[in-house]
């Protein structure tokens, strides 16, 4: 097993991610990025860029899409390659505190405070 030092962000990381293929790592931040990482060598390959503090992300199964949560009650969709921002999602009343895609990456679960 190989342990991976990741520093690029400014705040605290919240979330991170294995892609379903393991190549890639995703590491989500209060300091509004996730930053992208090859697994084999710790290699940074980008960043993407959200509204607010994030709390939680997912990789689609085929890794072409990213979906950050963040503190402010957005979903942010990214395409993982080229790091464009394809959609946001206001969610009303409050923050996003996890969410999960179903294995047919076709549903998003998200959980909120009350």
């Amino acid at each position: 097993m190989k342990v991976l030092t990741l520093r690029k962000h400014e705040k605290p990381i919240n979330s991170i991610k294995i892609n379903y293929d393991g190549d890639l790592v995703f590491s989500a931040s209060s300091d509004t990025t996730v930053q992208l990482w090859r697994t084999l060598n710790g290699e940074r390959l980008g960043s993407f860029k959200c509204n607010a503090a994030i709390k939680c992300i997912e990789v689609t199964k085929d890794s072409k899409y990213l979906i950050s949560g963040t503190l402010i009650g957005d979903l942010e969709i990214f395409q993982v390659e080229g790091g464009n921002k394809v959609a946001t999602i206001s969610i009303k009343k409050g923050r996003v505190k996890n969410l999960e895609l179903n294995l047919s990456n076709d549903k998003i679960m998200i959980v909120r405070p009350l």
